[in-house]
């Protein structure tokens, strides 16, 4: 069940990212809300796609039936990507909504410091105070993952589980639409949650519920709002590590010398079963399942920004399928433009 999966993951993820390292992070570009692509470009890209809406118990045979082959394509195999694009979500998804969303995440991220830190306790978290806040204008950083790099990143997280156990007055402090939004978009956002798990399990030829019975008995799913700035000066130097000084190939430093450097966000894989991500601007980069392997000669790809949340594996689901489905590795470069995602840890 992934609730005593949940804690027992959280510590290991916890070892793991005290013991490894990564590539150098570089690039920078920018990209308008005018670059954003809509769903149908992604259908014609090589990008793997998925119609999520196959999925929903609704769904026409048929239309299940196509769904069920993209699903298994991006995810099922030595040759999937082991991740795709959620097409056709249902219209509480709708792109206006999330547009809201995102105006939500901006006014969450300008409160002021001294709300936040009312919440930024890295000892409780959001699965004690219902909402939980780290970034540098309190000095809760997100965790390095890689024990060397200085993550940029600010976050929000809320956990509808962790809401119920702080109790009544939990978000006293927080202006008065916060809980609310939470809620309705953590709501909406399940039926995708369900129905992928329902979709995987039935690629794999086992019982619908296998993996969404989990979800409906108690699930530990969060929400995370994450905000990452500008490009500036960079704040801190990292320097070489060993390849094989983590668990994964994929965890490395590629230079010799130092470098100035700061990162939106370290390599790592999500702990959780899957998650689903959303991006207003480029900064993200995936591993493909081919290149788990390849160490140093390992191609990141960047995750195109598009009207459409991406769906990775996390490492519960991993284990639960005994390593059929594999976690995908993922990091946020700096980029010259600022950007914000919405992600959901399922």
């Amino acid at each position: 069940r992934f609730r005593e999966a949940h804690t027992a993951m959280r510590t290991a993820r916890v070892l793991t990212r005290l013991s490894t390292s990564r590539r150098r992070l570089s690039g920078a570009r920018s990209l308008s809300s005018s670059g954003v692509l809509p769903s149908h470009a992604l259908s014609s890209s090589s990008f793997p796609t998925v119609d999520v809406g196959g999925l929903l118990p609704e769904a026409a045979s048929d239309r299940r039936a196509a769904a069920h082959e993209s699903l298994r394509a991006a995810l099922v195999g030595d040759d999937a990507p082991g991740f795709f694009y959620a097409l056709d979500a249902p219209d509480a998804l709708s792109r206006a909504y999330l547009d809201d969303v995102y105006d939500f995440v901006s006014r969450a991220h300008d409160l002021p410091a001294g709300v936040k830190s009312k919440f930024a306790d890295p000892e409780l978290g959001s699965g004690e105070l219902g909402c939980a806040y780290n970034g540098p204008d309190v000095g809760h950083l997100e965790p390095s993952y890689d024990g060397v790099s200085t993550a940029t990143a600010s976050a929000w997280d809320y956990s509808p589980h962790g809401a119920a156990r702080a109790g009544g007055g939990w978000d006293a402090a927080l202006p008065c639409d916060f809980a609310a939004t939470f809620e309705d978009l953590y709501a909406r956002q399940n039926a995708v949650g369900r129905a992928v798990l329902v979709g995987v399990a039935e690629v794999l030829g086992l019982p619908p519920d296998t993996f969404a019975r989990s979800f409906d008995e108690g699930d530990l799913g969060t929400i995370r709002l994450i905000s990452y700035p500008g490009y500036d000066e960079p704040v801190h130097t990292f320097t070489t590590a060993n390849a094989n000084s983590g668990d994964h190939s994929w965890t490395y430093y590629d230079e010799d010398t130092l470098h100035p450097a700061d990162v939106g966000i370290a390599p790592h894989t999500d702990f959780e079963a899957f998650t689903l991500m959303h991006q207003d601007a480029p900064g993200l980069q995936l591993l493909t399942r081919g290149e788990l392997d390849k160490g140093a000669d390992a191609d990141w790809i960047d995750a195109p920004v598009a009207d459409a949340f991406v769906v990775i594996v996390g490492d519960v689901l991993e284990r639960y399928t005994n390593g059929v489905l594999r976690a995908t590795p993922h990091r946020v470069v700096r980029r010259a433009n600022a950007r914000r995602s919405i992600i959901r840890f399922n």
